[in-house]
């Protein structure tokens, strides 16, 4: 599956790159807006009968590559990355004390853990202007783990379905870039599965 999807990027770019005008530039961005859906392991859930688990932040530097079609008001954007994205875990337990101190079924959480895991990806998308210079799009990212700290993790690969929407002020670009993972990439000793999904606000400075 994942060649399948990295050759049909390369036919489109192929395809797209033989009426199209190359414009290259800086890419940075970020937010802590997102979500983690989490799966607890059968044992964590014996052990803490609470557990939290919170999408922090993110942040990613990378170089855009965009094709710009000669005939209509469409591009491809190509971009290498690399970026952190950051959560947070908590287990414990719910105590009822029922002495009307005003810790009734209070939480506590024995255990906290904060994870940082370091990627690298490449992007792909297809968009079209459909105001002025306001445009959409859609495509996908190709993402490998290369560093996590924090909870251990075995698994390295992602690939986000990314939607975005960008407006072109001819000195930069602001864009605001959505990114869904259908990828269970997260398993570690306390969660059987786990998958980010994220919102960034991106900043692209063309050359």
């Amino acid at each position: 599956m994942r060649k399948l999807f990295i050759t049909l990027i390369i036919i489109a770019c192929a395809s797209f790159s033989i009426s199209a005008q190359l414009q290259t530039g800086i890419l940075l961005g970020g937010g802590t807006w997102g979500s983690m859906d989490a799966k607890a392991r059968p044992t964590t859930i014996e052990n803490f009968k609470e557990h939290d688990v919170n999408f922090t932040s993110s942040f990613m530097l990378g170089y855009r590559f965009r094709l710009h079609h000669y005939d209509m008001p469409a591009f491809l954007d190509l971009d290498a990355m690399v970026g952190l994205k950051n959560w947070k875990s908590q287990y414990g337990s719910r105590y009822n004390y029922g002495d009307n101190s005003g810790n009734d079924n209070q939480v506590i959480y024995g255990s906290s853990v904060n994870s940082n895991y370091v990627y690298t990806a490449i992007g792909a998308t297809a968009n079209y202007y459909v105001y002025n210079k306001l445009s959409v799009g859609a495509g996908i990212e190709p993402t490998i783990w290369v560093a996590k700290m924090g909870e251990d993790n075995s698994k390295t690969f992602d690939m986000p379905l990314v939607a975005k929407i960008g407006y072109d002020f001819k000195f930069l670009e602001l864009g605001l870039t959505y990114k869904h993972s259908f990828i269970n990439s997260v398993k570690t000793p306390y969660l059987d599965s786990g998958r980010f999904n994220d919102l960034q606000l991106s900043v692209w400075v063309p050359f």
